[in-house]
C-alpha cells in the first residue's frame, strides 16, 4: 500500500501520459543532439533533466543556457586548469578544439622541447612554472570521433528509453507504492554515459552501480557530520565537500562513475531529498543504477555496432608506476 506520508496520491492505473510528461522525456534524451556536435558530456544530460524537472527553473528560460549551463562550465573548466596541472601527471586539457585539426598531427607536447645552452652545450631544466604553465595550452591528444549518424539515432532512442522506463516507474509504482524515488538529475549524466559512451570503461555495470551507491553513500554521510557539528546552513561547503569524497572514494574503488558526484550533490543541497535519509542510497542511487544498466544492455546491443556491457566484473587493474 502507498506510504501514509506520502504527499502524492497513487495515480490510477489509466491516467493518460501528457505532452508535458512525454516532452519532459524527450528533453532527457540529449544523447543524440552532442554526438552531432562533437561535443559528448555526460553531465550536459544532468543539466537538461533538470530543467525538464524543476518547474521554478524553467521561468528563466534562455538565462539557464548562460548560468549555470555555460558559466558554470567555464567557472569549472578554469579551476581545472589550475588545480589538475599541479600534478606532475597530469596535463589538462588534453585538447582544446572538439575538431581534430590536419597540422596538429605532428604538434610535439610543449613539455618534451628541450632548450641547449650553446655556450655550455648543457641542456636547460624548465623551471616549475613553466612546465606549470606550458600544460595549459593543452596536451595535444585528439578528440573522439564523431560518431556515424545510425549510431546517433541508436544513442537518442536508447536514453528515451531509458529515460521514459525510470520516470514511469517512479511515477506509477516506487514512489506511490513504496515511498522511493529514482527520477533525479544524475541520471541524465548516467543516460548520456551508458548510451553515447557504451564502451568507455566509466560506463560499465560495476562503474554505474557502484560508483552512483557510492555518491549516495557520501552525499548522506556528509549532511549527517555537518548536522551533527552544526554546519547545516553552509550547503556549499557540505556540496564541495561531498562531491570530492565522492570523487576519492570512487578511486580507491576503481569505480569511477561521474554521476556518483552528482547523485551526491543532489542530495546535498535538495532538502526534500535529505528527508529520506538512509533510504537514499538504496533509490535512487542504487535502485536506478540498476535500470539504467538493465535498459543500456536492452537497448546498446540493439546496434550491431554496441556490445553493452564491455564487462560486467569489477575492474580490478593496477595503475602504471610513476616513471622517475
Amino acid at each position: 500500500p502507498p506510504s501514509p506520508h506520502n504527499a502524492s496520491p497513487r495515480p490510477p492505473l489509466d491516467a493518460p501520459i501528457t505532452m508535458d510528461y512525454l516532452k519532459k522525456y524527450a528533453g532527457a534524451g540529449s544523447a543524440g543532439l552532442p554526438e552531432l556536435t562533437y561535443c559528448v558530456h555526460p553531465p550536459g544530460g544532468a543539466t537538461a533533466l533538470i530543467f525538464a524537472l524543476v518547474v521554478p527553473i524553467q521561468q528563466e528560460h534562455w538565462m539557464y543556457v548562460f548560468a549555470p549551463a555555460m558559466l558554470g562550465s567555464v567557472v569549472m573548466v578554469c579551476v581545472s586548469l589550475v588545480m589538475n596541472n599541479l600534478a606532475s601527471d597530469r596535463s589538462y586539457p588534453l585538447f582544446w578544439s572538439p575538431v581534430k585539426k590536419a597540422q596538429e598531427h605532428d604538434r610535439l607536447p610543449m613539455l618534451k622541447v628541450e632548450e641547449t645552452n650553446e655556450e655550455s652545450g648543457a641542456e636547460d631544466e624548465p623551471s616549475l612554472l613553466r612546465v606549470y604553465l606550458s600544460k595549459f595550452a593543452g596536451a595535444g591528444g585528439d578528440p573522439a570521433p564523431k560518431p556515424k549518424l545510425v549510431e546517433t539515432l541508436f544513442s537518442f532512442l536508447g536514453s528515451f528509453a531509458g529515460m521514459c522506463v525510470l520516470g514511469l516507474l517512479d511515477t506509477y509504482v516506487l514512489a506511490p507504492w513504496f515511498d522511493l524515488k529514482v527520477e533525479v538529475a544524475a541520471f541524465g549524466a548516467m543516460s548520456v554515459l551508458i548510451f553515447s559512451t557504451c564502451k568507455a570503461p566509466l560506463a560499465q555495470p560495476s562503474n554505474a552501480v557502484i560508483g552512483n551507491s557510492i555518491g549516495g553513500a557520501v552525499g548522506v554521510f556528509v549532511v549527517s557530520i555537518m548536522s551533527f557539528v552544526g554546519l547545516q546552513g553552509m550547503i556549499w561547503t557540505s556540496a564541495a565537500v561531498s562531491v570530492a569524497l565522492t570523487i576519492a572514494v570512487q578511486e580507491r574503488a576503481n569505480s569511477v562513475h561521474p554521476p556518483g558526484g552528482a547523485t551526491a550533490l543532489l542530495y546535498t543541497i535538495t532538502p526534500a531529498l535529505q528527508t529520506m535519509g538512509a533510504k537514499f542510497i538504496f533509490a535512487p542511487a542504487f535502485l536506478g543504477a540498476v535500470i539504467m544498466v538493465v535498459m543500456g544492455t536492452l537497448m546498446n546491443n540493439l546496434s550491431p555496432a554496441r556490445t553493452y556491457p564491455q564487462r560486467w566484473t569489477l575492474d580490478d587493474s593496477k595503475p602504471d608506476p610513476i616513471k622517475s
